[in-house]
């Protein structure tokens, strides 16, 4: 009897700690004109349901491996389209890691995962921007003369009106220069709202982590370009909706967005946490 009683409670809790992870934490922040909205979890319903006034912008390399993968991809980091086909793609919840699952999963754009995809249509003004992907490749150490996983990372720069440059990089480098171009793409995205004027609302899942950028290094650069960007504009009404996946992520971003808020509640009066 004992015994039985204790499987139930085991049970019981189990099933409570499943309910309790369909139900998608999220945070809300007021900082200056800007409310900033974390969630944890899909943006599907978000933006199905999405209203006048709210524009999506989706990572297109993630896109294209939700399609049926192309040799045809851009690695023109920050470029920006609008979504043609009015379709936005999401991975099937039961190809989904767990929330706790932070294992690196390097870009892969020959993956399966566009079989079973599913996607929501929306308006003609939503857009993709090609966002960085990190691969996995072996680095050799002339000293140990050993082979090591590392990062690698190939973006083709724009040096001219119409000419372009290809880089390669690998190890810390690599991480480094996505990095920076990370931060270059979340602001090209909240440039959007300067551009479509008063009460715009953003809506936009966390870039590059679903190919191949560690979620624990994209999470500080996403926070900076989004605080930076509201220090520089302080003016505008909108709202910025960042999806993360993972239940780390989501600790992490609220610890820096708080932190961060923090400091510039020292030096802007106005800011306020709801």
């Amino acid at each position: 009897m004992k015994n039985s009683l204790i499987a139930i409670i085991v049970m019981s809790y189990g099933s409570f700690l499943y309910g309790m992870e369909k139900i998608n934490p999220r945070k809300i922040y007021k900082v200056c004109n800007t409310t900033i909205i974390l969630e944890k979890g899909s943006s599907q319903n978000t933006i199905k349901n999405k209203g006048f006034g709210t524009t999506v912008i989706v990572g297109r390399s993630e896109q294209r491996t939700l399609e049926e993968p192309s040799l045809g991809d851009s690695n023109k980091v920050g470029q920006m389209y609008f979504l043609t086909d009015k379709r936005v793609y999401f991975r099937n919840p039961d190809d989904e890691s767990a929330s706790d699952d932070d294992n690196y999963k390097p870009y892969n754009n020959d993956d399966t995962f566009y079989k079973k995809a599913q996607k929501e249509t929306v308006t003609i003004e939503d857009m993709s921007i090609i966002e960085p992907c990190i691969a996995e490749t072996l680095i050799y150490d002339s000293i140990t003369h050993k082979f090591t996983k590392g990062f690698y990372y190939t973006v083709m720069r724009q040096i001219g009106p119409n000419s372009y440059r290809d880089e390669e990089h690998e190890g810390d480098e690599a991480i480094k220069v996505a990095e920076g171009d990370l931060k270059m793409c979340y602001m090209k995205v909240l440039e959007i709202a300067l551009i479509k004027g008063e009460k715009e609302n953003i809506i936009v899942p966390a870039l590059s982590t679903s190919v191949g950028f560690p979620r624990g290094k994209a999470s500080p650069v996403a926070v900076s370009a989004i605080i930076d960007f509201i220090k520089e504009y302080q003016d505008p009404l909108f709202t910025i909706h960042l999806f993360v996946k993972k239940r780390s992520e989501f600790e992490a971003y609220q610890a820096l967005l708080t932190e961060k808020i923090k400091v510039m509640k020292e030096q802007l009066k106005n800011i306020k946490i709801v």
